[in-house]
């Protein structure tokens, strides 16, 4: 009987060490926020998981958060996280399925919600106090202001809208089902003209001189590839078509001047005005998804989002394509944002 009573004291002691040891349990230090220093990681997840995030990867200090987010706030981002843009010193935080901007302050604190689009994707700032919305069904490009909370105007379009991109005064716009990228005035907030395409517009970047990068994808048997386009002209000054059909160069990130582009095309690739073909990366057979230059650190952010299930995987590399950093990232990481 003795023994099975210090058997149970025992039992106890053990216990109440590990109940007491549970309520100190420390939970780690958000993510220092540092201007210069920041990397925003924009994780799409799973469409209607409602599982889209925002990390924060602070470069300085060595900090991660791939739930930046939630630690901020409290709550969870939405349903499928599509982009962010930084403008009038708040973040706009383009959630797509949940049909909603969230606008943040430069903590990443949330401060209000704007509603009233269809399906947003991106945004692009016309002027200190105007930006267009594209959207995957409203068939219009939304025009809001910088303190609205209820998109209510838009520009009639041809179907799908996605990337933006302001040229000399001029904003272009991806037309996603269409072979074509339509010019418009945001004087006027009219449509102007559009340029045809050997395929549907993918994705679209500030080249030098004023021109501009635009991805197609393959149609009727052609490969796709990207442009280089001269609004100055309105001609395409050049084309570079994709080895492999199934291949579609997306996710453009331009260099400051313009003249070299990184993008996605099986793989992370670097093509410069100059160039007759695509430089590919050899970074193996992942399922490169995501894409981000730094342009203060001349540095790539590339994400592998494996099967779409798992977390995904982050490297960062220098321009020679060389990986000299690797973090867990979340579900289907797709954009980088430096600030």
């Amino acid at each position: 009987m003795r023994n099975w009573t210090s058997i149970c004291s025992l039992f106890c002691l053990v216990w109440g060490n590990f109940a007491c040891e549970d309520k100190h349990v420390h939970e780690p230090d958000p993510v220092v926020i540092e201007k210069g220093n920041m990397v925003i990681v924009g994780q799409e997840g799973n469409y209607k998981w409602g599982n889209a995030s925002l990390g924060l990867i602070n470069l300085g200090k060595n900090q991660t958060d791939m739930q930046a987010y939630k630690t901020f706030n409290k709550l969870d981002l939405g349903d499928v996280f599509q982009s962010a843009t930084f403008w009038n010193d708040q973040w706009w935080i383009v959630v797509n399925n949940s049909g909603k901007i969230e606008v943040l302050n430069i903590g990443f604190m949330k401060q209000r919600t704007v509603t009233g689009f269809t399906s947003p994707r991106y945004l692009l700032p016309v002027s200190t106090d105007k930006a267009y919305v594209t959207d995957l069904y409203a068939k219009g490009l939304w025009v809001i202001s910088g303190s609205q909370t209820q998109a209510n105007s838009k520009i009639d379009m041809p179907g799908w809208t996605e990337e933006m991109v302001l040229v000399n005064g001029m904003v272009y716009v991806v037309c996603k089902t269409n072979a074509k990228v339509i010019r418009i005035d945001p004087a006027i907030d009219q449509v102007l003209d559009s340029v045809l395409l050997p395929g549907n517009a993918t994705s679209i970047a500030k080249a030098s001189n004023n021109k501009v990068w635009i991805g197609f994808g393959g149609k009727n048997g052609s490969k796709p590839g990207l442009c280089l386009y001269n609004p100055a002209t309105t001609l395409v000054e050049k084309t570079w078509y994709s080895t492999f059909v199934e291949q579609i160069p997306d996710r453009f990130q331009a260099t400051e001047t313009g003249d070299s582009l990184f993008f996605i095309c099986g793989t992370p690739c670097l093509l410069k005005t100059t160039d007759s073909d695509f430089y590919r990366y050899p970074l193996g057979n992942s399922n490169w998804y995501g894409l981000g230059y730094d342009p203060t650190r001349k540095l790539l952010f590339a994400s592998d989002a494996k099967d779409y299930l798992q977390n995904s995987r982050i490297v960062q590399m220098d321009l020679s394509g060389t990986i000299q950093k690797e973090w867990v990232g979340g579900i289907i990481t797709s954009r980088f944002y430096f600030w």
